[in-house]
């Protein structure tokens, strides 16, 4: 697909491969045009993606809560946002980590997640990030696992419900 006039690409994560980071910033800068891309990675992903990306003319800027800019990112907390959304980008944050972690260990990915579920206003009123179901904790390798950064229930919740 050509999609004429992008400028800009931004991936955010990191993709399953160079190729793949080569093929969505070539989406930019089509018939002549010029075009940038921005990747946004946790630490955990840049450790091993960027090296991945080493023999490419990359610019890398560190970004945390204390940095320029940080203040003006989206509040996702105040948004109204349903729950049930923030619980699937929740979920689509660990099945994307986990397919793609490198060498990063799976507490050390669930404890990320719970953070990016704080961030987005995803944690219950205990804290809590959204639960996974026993089956679904089996499915991803993790059912063994006791952390707070993880919430196991033997069947599915409403996230709806209050």
């Amino acid at each position: 697909l050509d999609y004429p006039g992008v400028t800009q690409v931004v991936q955010v994560g990191a993709p399953h491969s160079k190729d793949e980071y080569i093929h969505r910033l070539g989406r930019t800068g089509r018939a002549g045009n010029s075009g940038r891309g921005l990747l946004l990675l946790h630490d955990f992903e840049a450790r091993s993606f960027l090296a991945e990306l080493a023999d490419l003319p990359l610019v890398e800027v560190k970004l945390d809560s204390d940095s320029a800019g940080a203040s003006e990112l989206p509040d996702f907390i105040s948004m109204d946002i349903p729950q049930n959304v923030k619980a699937q980008a929740y979920y689509s944050r660990i099945n994307h980590v986990m397919r793609n972690a490198g060498d990063s260990g799976v507490l050390e990915i669930l404890r990320e997640a719970k953070r990016f579920a704080a961030s987005i206003g995803a944690l219950d009123q205990d804290g809590q990030p959204p639960a996974i179901t026993e089956a679904n904790a089996v499915k991803m390798g993790v059912a063994d696992i006791s952390d707070p950064a993880l919430y196991i229930v033997p069947t599915p919740i409403d996230p709806r419900s209050p």
